[in-house]
């Protein structure tokens, strides 16, 4: 039986199959991949310095007086150098920056400065330059020394003792009663006084429309702390203008809801037009700043005081005893009335 040649190939070819091609083994990793780690590792540490530096000091590094003295110096050296010397300082530059004995350090003082210190930022809300003072609350005797902060910027105090299972401080702030918070590193505390803190009591005097016109023409406001038979002045004040009277150490806004009694107060009031009551409620809502004399003196419960409103030629025309009652408010609401030119 005769067979083709292109028999024999077919059936040549129909049992075999191609060799396996072995994969190719990887590569291995060069001796330079470190470097690409330690790259990351730079990228992390530089990441997490500008970080805490922004939050401890609210600025990004170009407001580090060195960091910008060294870029400029860096910056002067390089164009003086020639071409073959600026590529030989950016490699031992850069493989300084890149080593071990560069790396550890580096990490090893941002872990204390992340795990020992922590900021704590105090909001300001007003156009004002803020005032605060902070102190450990398990360190008796200790009182904090008050800082302030730049006009209309919040106020950022630095703690360096701290750990982060947290450490209690007392923030005391011009107008608001003391508060214990826990300061935990690296985070530290953000308070804002209008949500996190209480207003200290002040007292909102208003005089009637014949005071008005005394103070508006040099007459004065004098408060006093009764004491039996004897009384301390502890704030006073010639305010030049019609206006009710906001005792206290800082400035407060008055409540809408105190406003409202003050219209449904004056609705009632028969002996007087509506046009002396509109004038009356518009001074009374804004209250003059008079503060005490010394912060020793702020208002408590229980106090009894004496509050007087006195002529250009120092007659007393209206007036008022009070004792500020335990369950008091934020505000002490005091309408005052004639006390028939007696001292």
């Amino acid at each position: 039986m005769g067979v083709t040649a292109q028999g024999v190939t077919d059936r040549g070819l129909e049992g075999w199959a191609e060799p396996a091609v072995p994969k190719p083994a990887k590569p291995p990793l060069p001796s330079h991949a470190h470097i690409v780690w330690r790259g990351a590792a730079l990228l992390l540490a530089l990441m997490t310095a500008y970080l805490w530096w922004t939050r401890n000091f609210g600025a990004g590094l170009e407001g580090v007086p060195i960091v910008a003295a060294l870029v400029a110096a860096f910056t002067f050296a390089f164009g003086i150098f020639g071409e073959g010397e600026q590529k030989w300082v950016k490699k031992r530059f850069f493989h300084f920056l890149l080593s071990a004995a560069f790396l550890v350090p580096v990490y090893v003082g941002e872990a204390v400065a992340l795990f020992s210190t922590a900021p704590v930022v105090v909001l300001n809300s007003t156009d004002e330059p803020l005032t605060a003072s902070l102190y450990p609350a398990d360190a008796p005797g200790q009182s904090g020394k008050p800082q302030s902060s730049e006009k209309a910027a919040p106020l950022r105090m630095h703690i360096w003792s701290t750990t982060p299972l947290g450490r209690p401080y007392i923030i005391k702030v011009p107008g608001y009663a003391p508060r214990t918070i826990e300061v935990a590193a690296p985070m530290g505390a953000t308070v804002s006084p209008e949500r996190d803190l209480v207003p200290e009591i002040a007292l909102i005097v208003r005089p009637g429309a014949d005071a008005m016109v005394e103070l508006a023409s040099g007459g004065s406001f004098q408060l006093f702390r009764l004491n039996g038979n004897s009384q301390d002045e502890i704030a006073t004040a010639r305010p030049g203008t019609r206006s009710s009277l906001l005792v206290a150490v800082a400035p407060m806004a008055v409540p809408r809801d105190m406003v409202d009694d003050w219209r449904l107060e004056l609705a009632g009031r028969t002996d007087l037009d509506q046009q002396t009551q509109a004038r009356l409620l518009r001074w009374w809502k804004t209250p003059r700043l008079v503060k005490l004399k010394s912060p020793a003196d702020e208002l408590t419960s229980s106090q009894k005081l004496r509050i007087q409103i006195n002529s250009a030629a120092g007659v007393p025309k209206q007036c008022a005893d009070i004792e500020v009652p335990e369950s008091a408010s934020h505000f002490v609401d005091l309408e005052l009335h004639a006390c028939g030119g007696q001292p």
